[in-house]
């Protein structure tokens, strides 16, 4: 039922909308009826609040306009037997019948540019005219089938042109409106215009086709395909670099090939355009380059690495580029960042609108880890005392760009000494006996063959050899030969050199008896250091054999010990040498004593 209704609906629209089209049409229409005023029966109505009196018709009394006035007041009295507030009238008209001539209008089609068989190619109009006999009455408008041809201002005769026809070939209808309020009859011209060329397009066949409209490979066949809505065709050429027309060519080799084309349509109007023929057969050039924190033998030391690529195609030009990091899936973009340590391999592609590719691989190879180097004899970071010879040894590796040297260094790091490596391993013997007493730094590094050096494995070697005993003791000297003062100063300590290193400032550890080569874990005690200070001597000078008593101080606090405590010890030694010689005024043996007391001194410093 609704269906129906909407149906029903629709239809009456699209009639409604068909009687509009042609509604504007009446004809002639001069036989009619006009209301004509009629004064003489014009009529007055009085009014009182909510009375009304009336109407009074009196043919001698109409309307303002016609030179009436409302009743008196002696005839509203008498008439309506009270005074109205107001009076108004009311117009009377009467119904006459008129037979007029109709308005006229006609028109013809011109042509600016005259075409072929019998066609407009531009300029093309009507010319429209029409009058309206009637005085008083003009023409409104020119109407057509089309629509409104024209709307001058109103006259009772005008002239106007049509332009709006557009391209075809067809006859128009069309009338003038009047202001009477009809038309004029029907008249009609034909109407044929083609002012638009035809369309022209290129075909083509055979040849390898590519992407974008390109091709790998000719040759390939062209020619002219035409079209014409209007007049139609009538003929359509081509030509390859300025070559004659025909209906067909070949295009061959690689470039960009540009074809002429043409087509001509029944009115004689002509179409030419340029159409061109693609042939890639080359694949792009692709180049890589490479930046990041270089090192040594073609690594790099930092992160990340960038590996760029640069593309480019003289001909179709090109359209993607892509990369592949070890192995992986093609990702689009021009540079790549590599974080990965060792090897990766980076392989980009670029291809070109035609289809064309081009690949090229890039090998990175990235070590930023320093390489490892630990001592394994003496242990990483122990602290020994050895005397005589000393066998270091220890490992060094790299897991990325592997172990270019390995280096030791015997004085904290002031000189260095480059190390053999086999299979990770090292070894150095130490002869101790070459340097004086005291501690030393013991330090080993590695570098990598990408230039990483590591920080360094460290071990502390206190060096305490044994020196060599006197037989005997230096003469006496005489007493011209001691100084006048009682002050004594510490001899300094006279250090090797040699031609690979400088000895560092060595801090004296009490000597004792070692085998060589062997680690001395104990240190002397306090009374021990006293005893070797200032043990007595025998009638034939001989020194008195060294026994330790009690408990040994060892390690790093035996040092500090000996360190602090002997030159208090020895300043107590003196003290005591001078009280006994000052008590006895003996002065020749007081300044033995002290000679042999220096002398003690100077050699356990040595």
């Amino acid at each position: 039922m609704k269906r129906a209704l909407w149906v029903t609906v629709i239809l009456l629209l699209i009639a409604s909308s068909a009687y509009v089209v042609w509604a504007d049409y009446t004809g002639p229409d001069r036989t009619t009826t006009k209301q004509v005023r009629n004064p003489n029966k014009d009529y007055w109505t009085c009014v009182k609040g909510s009375q009304t009196c009336g109407p009074f018709q009196n043919p001698a009394n109409p309307c303002p306009d016609y030179g009436g006035y409302p009743p008196n007041v002696d005839f509203q009295q008498n008439s309506c037997g009270w005074i109205a507030d107001s009076c108004y009238c009311t117009k009377a008209y009467k119904t006459v019948t008129v037979e007029l001539p109709p308005a006229t209008v006609s028109g013809s089609f011109s042509c600016g540019t005259t075409g072929d068989n019998g066609w407009c190619c531009g300029g093309a109009s009507i010319g429209l005219t029409a009058n309206e006999p009637l005085s008083g009455e003009v023409i409104t408008l020119i109407e057509g089938s089309p629509g409104v041809l024209c709307n001058p201002p109103d006259a009772s005769s005008v002239s106007c042109s049509w332009t709006g026809g557009g391209d075809g070939s067809y006859s128009v209808n069309f009338w003038a409106h009047s202001s009477y309020g009809d038309t004029s009859g029907q008249s009609n011209t034909t109407w044929s215009l083609d002012s638009v060329p035809p369309g022209v397009s290129m075909g083509s066949s055979g040849g390898l086709p590519g992407g974008g409209g390109w091709y790998l490979a000719g040759p390939v066949t062209v020619s002219a395909s035409g079209s014409d809505a209007t007049s139609g065709v009538s003929s359509v050429g081509v030509s390859v670099g300025g070559g004659d027309w025909s209906t067909s060519t070949q295009v061959n080799g690689d470039g960009l090939h540009v074809v002429d084309l043409r087509a001509q349509d029944n009115a004689g109007n002509v179409a030419n355009s340029t159409a061109t023929v693609g042939i890639d057969g080359m694949a792009p050039t692709l180049t890589t380059s490479t930046s990041g924190n270089v090192g040594q033998a073609g690594w790099f030391v930092g992160k990340p690495v960038i590996i760029s690529a640069v593309a480019s195609d003289s001909l179709s030009g090109v359209a993607q580029i892509e990369h592949s990091l070890s192995g992986g899936a093609w990702v689009g973009g021009t540079s790549v960042e590599v974080t990965a340590e060792g090897t990766s391999t980076i392989t980009f592609r670029a291809r070109d609108i035609a289809g064309n590719e081009a690949v090229d691989t890039a090998t990175v190879k990235v070590d930023t880890l320093e390489p490892s180097s630990h001592f394994t004899y003496p242990a990483d970071g122990s602290e020994s005392w050895v005397s005589g010879e000393l066998a270091l040894a220890g490992t060094s590796s790299d897991g990325t760009s592997g172990v270019s040297t390995v280096e030791l260094s015997l004085d904290g790091g002031s000189t260095w000494r480059e190390l053999n490596l086999q299979a990770d391993e090292w070894s150095y013997v130490w002869s101790t006996l070459s340097v004086p007493n005291g501690v030393y730094i013991v330090l080993a590094r590695a570098q990598d063959n990408a230039g990483n050096m590591e920080s360094t494995a460290r071990i502390t070697v206190h060096v305490n050899n044994i020196q060599p005993t006197p037989t005997s003791l230096p003469p006496t000297p005489k007493s011209t030969d001691i100084p006048p003062t009682a002050t004594t100063t510490t001899p300094a300590v006279i250090q090797e050199s040699t031609a690979t290193k400088t000895s560092p400032t060595l801090t004296q550890e009490p000597t004792a008896t070692l085998e060589p080569g062997s680690i001395l874990e104990p240190s002397p005690t306090v009374t021990d250091i006293a005893k070797v200070a200032w043990a007595p001597e025998t009638s034939d000078s001989t020194p008195v054999p060294f026994e330790p008593a009690g408990e040994p101080i060892s390690g790093p606090i035996s040092m500090i010990v000996w360190l602090w405590l002997w030159p208090a010890v020895t300043m107590i030694g003196l003290t005591v040498c001078f009280g006994f010689a000052k008590a006895l005024d003996s002065r020749p043996r007081t300044l033995r004593r002290l000679r042999d007391d220096l002398a003690r001194i100077q050699k356990f410093r040595n």
